[in-house]
């Protein structure tokens, strides 16, 4: 592992019905990519969003949130295992964003189940 590869993990993080949960906010200030691996624990997702703001002083703005952005991936996505935003309990699917020049990437999902979902996610940048 290089000595500029910064790893973080949630795990079992409760993700409602309604509305959106944020998974994760990593801060890549300084590095070009984020990998990150989102595993559904239990119940399916209906939602998968990837914000991205591009300092500490500006708001958050959605990079990817629709179906096709995930199934055809292009431009900052650069690469994309499945369907984020209908995945399954118990699959994992990883993606592969270009971070250059943002300050803070946030990830937010909601579950299609009324009992809520839970989600791990595993991040890398370099």
């Amino acid at each position: 592992m290089s000595k500029n590869t910064v790893r973080e993990k949630v795990l079992a993080k409760a993700v409602a019905q309604t509305g959106l949960t944020t998974l994760i906010e990593v801060k890549t200030a300084n590095y070009d990519r984020l990998v990150a691996q989102i595993k559904v624990a239990t119940h399916d997702l209906d939602a998968f969003v990837i914000s991205a703001k591009a300092s500490p002083y500006a708001d958050y703005k959605t990079l990817r949130s629709a179906s096709g952005s995930y199934t055809s991936p292009t431009g900052i996505l650069l690469d994309c295992t499945g369907d984020l935003t209908a995945q399954v309990a118990a699959t994992s699917n990883t993606f592969v964003l270009d971070v250059g020049g943002f300050y803070q990437v946030k990830l937010e999902a909601s579950s299609a189940h009324a009992a809520g979902s839970a989600v791990d996610v595993y991040t890398g940048l370099r």
